[in-house]
């Protein structure tokens, strides 16, 4: 299988050495991985202003996110996924984690991005791995981890026409030399 990445994460990858990605539950480097994958960097991912799962549209090879009729993601990786959204016991050839966990809601595919380290993409049968749900590939969405080493924050507000308020904020707390909390909300309202 060929190993892809975007040219910010290659640009990286020359800068700081080696992309680590979890495709098979563990860390490796991206050119180690034997397994079709597209990793995109945050500042990949804020560069190109990619917010929720639909935005991935054009960026990664053989993915396919569309809407369909009933408030649901239809996501399909070369061509594999979730084709019957009016059935909500089918279920998804094509699935979606966040840090590893299978989210089994369709609806949940329209969630905002928020605080994330990476996207992992990978393209082909995941099942061994990742499960049944797994044919066509998966996409995990990981989180950033807590950091004891300072704190931190940011905050964003968009406003638009209708009311429309997206606020989001992020902290990290050290709270001892092994134990820290890093929480994210978000307002959105329209």
């Amino acid at each position: 299988p060929s190993q892809v990445s975007t040219a910010s994460a290659g640009v990286l990858a020359e800068q700081t050495g080696d992309i680590v990605v979890t495709a098979e539950k563990r860390e490796t480097t991206l050119q180690k991985a034997p397994l079709a994958i597209t990793a995109l960097t945050a500042d990949t991912l804020k560069q190109s202003n990619i917010t929720q799962l639909i935005d991935m549209n054009g960026f990664v090879p053989g993915l396919t996110v569309a809407n369909s009729g009933s408030f649901v993601r239809v996501v399909s990786i070369r061509g594999i996924g979730y084709e019957a959204t009016d059935n909500l016991s089918a279920q998804p050839g094509t699935s979606f984690h966040i840090d590893g966990v299978y989210i089994v809601s369709p609806y949940a595919l329209q969630q905002d991005f928020l605080d994330l380290q990476r996207v992992e993409v990978l393209r082909g049968p995941q099942g061994t791995v990742f499960g049944q749900s797994a044919t066509g590939g998966i996409v995990n969405a990981v989180t950033v981890r807590p950091s004891t080493q300072s704190v931190e924050g940011t905050a964003q507000v968009e406003l638009g026409n209708y009311d429309f308020v997206r606020a989001s904020g992020t902290v990290n707390l050290p709270i001892s030399d092994t134990l820290a909390v890093r929480a994210t909300v978000q307002r959105y309202k329209r």
